[in-house]
Order: C-alpha cells, then sequence, then structure tokens
C-alpha cells in the first residue's frame, strides 16, 4: 500500500503531487494498492491544508477538519485489513501519513515527532508502516557489499532448484524457523555482549540501543505476525537484517576488520558465513504488499 501521491496522483492539498519515481520502479514489480486518506474522507483537490493541533486536526483557515481525516484513516484500515499488504509506504510530514514526524498544528514549518492519523491508525493495528524517506535510505544501504549468516554453507545452484524449495518449505515450517530465528537473537544477543546494537523492526519510526532480551526475543520469536528486524552494530554502519519468512541474516556493509568475533559466534551457533557480494543484497529483495 502506498501514498497515491507518491505513484503521481494529484491528490495533495495544492492540487499536485509527490511523484516519486524510485517508488514507481518498485511498485511496477509489487502487487500495489494506492490511497490518499484524506481524498477518502471527503476532502477536495486542491483543499486548504491542514495540521494537527491537541489531537484534532485544523486547517489553516481554522477550520475543524478533524471528523474527514478520521474517516479517511478508518477506510485506509479497512482496506488494509482486506488487503493484508505486507508493507505500507506513506509520505513525509502529513497529518495523514506522516509516520516519524507531522507539522506541530502552528502553520510555521515547525515539526514534532508524532505521526500523522492514518499512520497511527495503520500502526496500532500492526501493519508495518515505513516513511517513504526511511525507505530510500534503506535500499541505498541495501546496495552496499553484503555477506549472507545462512543454514547452509554455500549457494545451491540452479539445477537443484526442486530439492532446494522442498527443504526450504520445510525449514520454514513454524516450528523450524521458531528455532531458527531463536539462533539468530543468540547471535545478535552475544554480540551485544561486545560492542553497541541499535534494533528496529521498523526501520525509521523507532531504535533501540541494546534492547532487553525478553523485548527482542517477544518480536523475534514468541510474536506470529510478520517481522523484519534491523540491527546497526557500534559506531559503523554495518547493518544485520532479518525477515520472519526467511532462513538467512544478511549483513550490509561489513566493516574492514569483519567478521572477528562475529564470524566465530556464527561458527558457535551452528551457522555459516558466506557470499561476499555487491548489492542489492539479499535482504533487499522485492515482496508482495
Amino acid at each position: 500500500m502506498v501514498s497515491a501521491c507518491l505513484a503521481g496522483v494529484n491528490c495533495k492539498y495544492n492540487g499536485g503531487n509527490n511523484r516519486n519515481e524510485k517508488i514507481i520502479r518498485r511498485m511496477a514489480s509489487d502487487v500495489v494498492i494506492t490511497v490518499c486518506p484524506e481524498v477518502l474522507g471527503g476532502l477536495p483537490v486542491p483543499r486548504i491544508p491542514s495540521e494537527i493541533r491537541q489531537d484534532t486536526v485544523i486547517n489553516k483557515a481554522g477550520e475543524n477538519v478533524d471528523q474527514a481525516f478520521r474517516l479517511g484513516a478508518e477506510k485506509c484500515l479497512e482496506l488494509a485489513l482486506k488487503e493484508e499488504p505486507d508493507l505500507i509506504i506513506l509520505q513525509s510530514r502529513s497529518p495523514s501519513c506522516g509516520v516519524n514526524q507531522r507539522y506541530d498544528g502552528t502553520f510555521s514549518g515547525r515539526l514534532t515527532d508524532s505521526p500523522g492519523v492514518t499512520a497511527a491508525l495503520l500502526k496500532e493495528n500492526g501493519f508495518s508502516v515505513v516513511d517513504v524517506e526511511d525507505l530510500l535510505s534503506l535500499e541505498e544501504i541495501m546496495e552496499k557489499p553484503y555477506r549472507i549468516v545462512d543454514i547452509l554453507p554455500r549457494q545451491v545452484s540452479a539445477e537443484r532448484g526442486d530439492q532446494y524449495s522442498r527443504a526450504e518449505r520445510y525449514f520454514l515450517s513454524e516450528d523450524r524457523v521458531t528455532r531458527l530465528h531463536e539462533r539468530y537473537l543468540d547471535l545478535l544477543l552475544k554480540l551485544n555482549c561486545y560492542e553497541d546494537i541499535r534494533v528496529s523492526f521498523d526501520f525509521g519510526d523507532h531504535w533501540e540501543l541494546n534492547p532487553e532480551p525478553e523485548s527482542l526475543k517477544r518480536k523475534m520469536v514468541d510474536r506470529k505476525a510478520p517481522w523484519t528486524l534491523y540491527a546497526v552494530f557500534g559506531s559503523d554502519d554495518m547493518m544485520a537484517v532479518v525477515h520472519s519468512d526467511d532462513t538467512y541474516m544478511t549483513i550490509v556493509n561489513p566493516t574492514d576488520d569483519f567478521p572477528g568475533v562475529f564470524g566465530q559466534l556464527v561458527q558457535a551457533e551452528g551457522l555459516f558465513l558466506w557470499e561476499d557480494g555487491t548489492g542489492p543484497g539479499k535482504a533487499s529483495r522485492n515482496r508482495n504488499g
């Protein structure tokens, strides 16, 4: 699901759009639903710009348009519950779609660290929501060199495709993949003994420094909904990425002294470290959404 303005639809308050060619190219390989919560809520194009003031949406003329914004958010949620998108990409700083920030209600250009109406409702209902700027930043990182932590010691040849597919389905069965994610959890916790780790499950909305083991376990092992873990090591840009529906971990932008202790910990968990490569890494593969 994508904010319609990012796809080039003229639905902004000023009658224009936020067309983003990178998002357009990404959409070409996925099944995509475009939405504009404000239009869905019955507001016209163009319209007077609005901001959130004391939890109420007010336009620049001082009119209360909160009901339209809430209705649009509810309609987006209904659509998301019906279609179950893997990822929702929303426009930055909007009173509807802002994921990390929005304007503070004074119409002065000042920002506050709070989401817009639609972004907040979608996140409250468990959907994976990402700010478009964070997504593009993540894709830039994914273009860097990478290494793979896997259950296999090297890449499987194309000739073994059928056998590999059967084995992968087996290892992705609920009990097996849960045990595998426990090993990745143990790997991160052991590495955290040597250096700081910053963790996010949505790349942008919230980063936690050195999270509690039980907190990570609830999100990586106990949680049934789809998730993606991003973990940045130390002060470097080296980052680990794990998807809930994958058997491998991608290490993006490894440091000059990699693997070091990390490699020893991988081996201790009965896993393998392989595939020197240049992006896009495996973790950036296309996903439905």
